[in-house]
Formats: structure tokens, C-alpha cells, sequence
């Protein structure tokens, strides 16, 4: 199951990559909202996978944790692709559109 969450995580990270690869100049408003739905699905999959951890206390103390400590390790190798790309976002120059004058 948690493996299954990965992919659909990786696959979901990897489209928002893709598409600031693709807009190399973004202005602010496109850039705050690209952030904020990578920040809100990564939050989606940090819950989804905490519920998926869900772990049936008949099972012995020393499985338990290793359940936990599996979900603590996908958590973290989640922050670890999210804080690059969004300081990689933040990096990039930002587009101000000027009117023209007539």
C-alpha cells in the first residue's frame, strides 16, 4: 500500500517539476500558487500516508515500530524532494509585465 502512495507522490511531484522546467520565468502569483498545491499535496500524501500506517496493536511491540520507523523514512524522503524544489522555485527570477506605452 505505501508503495503504491509513493508512486502517485513521485508521479504528482514530478508534474509540478515539469511544468516550472517548462516556465522558466514565473510571475508571483503563478509561483505562490505553484507552491501552494505542491505544499497542499504533500500534505495530502503525508496523510494519506499516516492513515495507511494505521498499525493493529495484536501485532508484537518490535513490528510496530518498524512500521513506524518504514512511515518516518517515507515522510522524511518526501520533505527531502519537497525542500529543493521549492527553494529552486524561489530562486528563479520573477516576470514583472510592464505596460506598454501607447
Amino acid at each position: 500500500m505505501n508503495i503504491h502512495l509513493l508512486v502517485g507522490f513521485f508521479f504528482f511531484a514530478s508534474e509540478i517539476f515539469y511544468i516550472l522546467i517548462l516556465n522558466e520565468h514565473l510571475d508571483p502569483e503563478n509561483r505562490t500558487l505553484l507552491i501552494l498545491f505542491l505544499i497542499s499535496g504533500y500534505m495530502m500524501y503525508f496523510l494519506m500516508l499516516e492513515l495507511s500506517l494505521r498499525i493493529p496493536r495484536r501485532l508484537p511491540q518490535h513490528e510496530r515500530r518498524r512500521a513506524h520507523l518504514i512511515g518516518w523514512l517515507q515522510e522524511g524522503l518526501m520533505i527531502l524532494v519537497l525542500v529543493p524544489i521549492v527553494c529552486w522555485m524561489l530562486q528563479e527570477p520573477v516576470v514583472t509585465l510592464m505596460p506598454t506605452p501607447t
